[in-house]
């Protein structure tokens, strides 16, 4: 599900943002703050979040601990009535972005709920999601900063805990040159015909300002970090 040298692929059908109702919350943030600073809809800090937002640092923390923190977040089943806030920047133009951190595959996570010895994968290069609730324009692209950059754009939609997205363009970066190409529907993601569920999407067990977990159609989980400026500088999201 996270971005390769080529986003994951996640990838529906443009007929899902025209049919479908999206969801536009109006932005409500909690008075109560967790324990790490970031304000949540939780009126406690989860251990398991504060343990995912210290591997954003701490890279000693083994991806197995990370993968059952996860699985324990999502069987909570919080309420992810914020998400379009969180995800999108809480209504700031030009949205958010948030950096790939870790990442395990379905078959590492059928082995954790089961109960036997799993593990995961801290991403090792700048995979970046942004996503702006004030266009409903989501970019999944990777960068090897200054050099090249390939970013995959379109609209989402979120319902619930839900997160749908199409791609519609194809963006190339050559150093500090962008060449843009537009996809034919279809062409990465799901066909007209085809219903909605059968499109790519994420579902949401955590969000707030700092970290997002998520699970993909294909049955894998991450979990992204809020980008800050100078990283953005750094990794050559900003050019």
């Amino acid at each position: 599900m996270p971005c390769t040298a080529r986003p994951a692929p996640f990838r529906p059908g443009t007929h899902l943002l025209r049919q479908a109702k999206v969801h536009r919350p109006t932005l409500r943030v909690s008075s109560q703050a967790s324990a790490s600073g970031s304000t949540t809809g939780q009126s406690t800090s989860l251990p398991e979040v504060d343990l995912l937002k210290r591997a954003t640092i701490d890279k000693s923390v083994p991806g197995g601990q990370l993968l059952s923190a996860i699985i324990s977040i999502e069987k909570q089943k919080l309420d992810m009535g914020k998400l379009a806030d969180f995800v999108g920047g809480q209504g700031k133009k030009g949205g958010k972005r948030w950096r790939l951190v870790f990442t395990a595959g379905k078959d590492q996570v059928n082995k954790a709920m089961k109960g036997e010895k799993a593990n995961g994968l801290y991403f090792p290069i700048a995979a970046v999601q942004r996503w702006d609730s004030t266009t409903w324009e989501i970019e999944n692209g990777t960068y090897f900063g200054q050099i090249a950059a390939l970013t995959f754009k379109g609209p989402f939609e979120i319902s619930g805990k839900k997160l749908g997205f199409d791609f519609t363009k194809l963006r190339l970066r050559l150093g500090p040159k962008w060449f843009e190409i537009q996809l034919k529907p279809g062409q990465l993601g799901t066909k007209q015909s085809e219903e909605d569920k059968k499109g790519p999407f994420f579902l949401f067990s955590y969000a707030d300002d700092d970290i997002l977990v998520a699970r993909g159609r294909g049955g894998g989980v991450a979990y992204w970090q809020a980008v800050t400026p100078t990283w953005e500088a750094a990794s050559g999201v900003n050019l």
